[in-house]
């Protein structure tokens, strides 16, 4: 079956139920090659980095292009991945505190023009303690040494405190 068509001008009914996207003139996208990684996004998006803004800005001077018209930047695409998102959400990436990929990132950030103090950092605690439980039980464990368990303690070492009898 054919549908009908709107004349132009004319209301859609079901246009409307259509959110509105912003979609950019084709002037305004922007082709990347990170490292040997083609990125496609928008200048406002790459705008928000001092670095790509003075790019951008003095258009006649940005130097290396590939043979597809591409800048041809000389980073680490996979780090860029996650700067470019940051770029285009303002979710900054989340790593692990003093790891080698923290200090990766915060270069990045810098050389981007972007201030490193905006990643979200992480950090791990291991907490060791010694308790002392008593269980009456021979067969199995008592309810409260069971709740202790069931809430995620995990026993190491069972030691026998010996009750003075010949099976200890």
């Amino acid at each position: 079956p054919k549908r009908a068509r709107t004349a132009p001008g004319a209301s859609n009914p079901a246009a409307s139920t259509t959110p509105a996207v912003s979609v950019p003139a084709a002037s305004e996208i922007v082709d990347l090659d990170i490292g040997g990684t083609r990125f496609r996004t928008s200048r406002a998006t790459l705008r928000k980095s001092s670095f790509f803004a003075a790019l951008l800005e003095h258009e006649g001077m940005e130097g290396g292009r590939t043979a597809e018209g591409a800048i041809f930047i000389d980073r680490c695409p996979t780090l860029f991945k996650d700067i470019l998102e940051y770029l285009r959400t303002d979710l900054a990436p989340c790593v692990r505190e003093g790891s080698m990929e923290a200090d990766r990132f915060r270069s990045e950030f810098e050389f981007f023009g972007l201030d490193p103090e905006q990643i979200e950092t992480w950090s791990e605690q291991i907490i060791t303690a010694r308790y002392h439980w008593t269980n009456f039980r021979e067969d199995g464990v008592t309810p409260a040494i069971q709740r202790n368990l069931d809430d995620g303690w995990r026993v190491k070492k069972i030691t026998s405190a010996g009750n003075g009898g010949d099976d200890d």
